[in-house]
């Protein structure tokens, strides 16, 4: 984030329960943060270690593009 690239899509997976020193409250201060940088989790799987984000702001610019090409 820091690094000013912003990719349509991240993905990561936490090892907050195999890792114990990292601990569940990284994880979560992780999310907040990609939330707060326009993220949205799309994704989590089973076990809560796999996590999907998506960029709100390209999200919904695709999403009226494509509604909009169905239109014409």
């Amino acid at each position: 984030l820091q690094s000013g690239i912003l990719p349509y899509q991240i993905l990561i997976e936490f090892h907050h329960l195999l890792l114990r020193h990292v601990g569940v409250e990284a994880t979560k201060e992780t999310i907040h943060l990609l939330k707060q940088h326009d993220y949205d989790v799309f994704y989590v799987s089973e076990k809560g270690q796999e996590y999907g984000f998506i960029r709100r702001d390209l999200y919904a610019e695709n999403i009226r593009k494509s509604s909009t090409d169905k239109t014409h």
